[in-house]
């Protein structure tokens, strides 16, 4: 069920990285690594730019006399494929799919349907036997103009966010926030980071990070369900990110 009877889009979003993110069980006895060739069949001639990507792994051991050992290693992860101008990218992963929109962003109608197509794609290369959790993540950087005094109140801005003991003598000079929530209507969770990034020509970066997902989603690698869920995803980060700063920080995307 949506959170929201529409979509929302704004003029000028904030909006520097959007990502969907799909996680999946692989079938039995699947190597990431045996897929290269045709992950590169079906995505080098409009995603040309490949990168080889490694997770790193440590296990530290203790034996019965004491001594400690620690063995590290690195594993393939996947492939990860850009587009000549590097504003989209498909990633190949042991664990799942993923599609990357970068700024400059218009609206998620106008890479779904890119998205969907390479989401076939993976399907045909990796055949995995289901579908385990699915997430929409939206990276934004807030311009926030200072004042002419140079200073700022985050409160005319954000709706949730830092609040100081002694805000006649403190400065807030940096901040890391982030909270997890569940939403009742949906089932769906969400994490929410906002940080301060230093100030830039006369206004205050503010990143604000929301990613939604739906975990234990167990669906078949087919199932049309899959796009109802990314759907009302977006509206429930429509929802977060609305009810989260105020009708002023607002105004500042819809400008022209």
């Amino acid at each position: 069920m949506s959170t929201e009877s529409a979509p929302f889009s704004l003029p000028r979003a904030p909006i520097i990285e959007a990502v969907m993110d799909i996680g999946v069980e692989p079938a039995p006895g699947f190597d990431v690594a045996s897929c290269e060739a045709r992950a590169e069949e079906f995505f080098a001639a409009s995603y040309p730019k490949k990168q080889t990507q490694f997770i790193q792994s440590a296990e530290f051991t203790v034996n019965a006399a004491g001594g400690s050992h620690l063995l590290t290693g690195n594993g393939l992860a996947g492939f990860l494929f850009r587009s000549a101008d590097e504003k989209q990218i498909v990633q190949v992963k042991a664990g799942g799919f993923a599609f990357n929109r970068l700024a400059p962003y218009d609206s998620m109608d106008a890479w779904l349907p890119e998205a969907k197509q390479r989401w076939s794609e993976y399907l045909q290369i990796v055949r995995p036997a289901r579908i385990r959790r699915v997430a929409l993540r939206y990276i934004n950087r807030l311009m926030l103009p200072l004042r002419a005094d140079g200073n700022l109140e985050l409160s005319e801005y954000l709706t949730t966010g830092p609040k100081l003991a002694d805000e006649a003598r403190f400065r807030l000079s940096g901040f890391l926030h982030q909270h997890q929530i569940v939403d009742a209507d949906t089932g769906f969770s969400a994490t929410i980071l906002q940080t301060l990034q230093p100030l830039e020509g006369g206004c205050l970066p503010v990143i604000f990070d929301i990613e939604v997902y739906r975990s234990e989603a167990r669906l078949e690698p087919g199932s049309d369900e899959l796009w109802t869920i990314i759907q009302d995803l977006r509206m429930l980060k429509n929802r977060i990110f609305t009810m989260s700063l105020t009708p002023q920080c607002l105004s500042l995307f819809q400008l022209p």
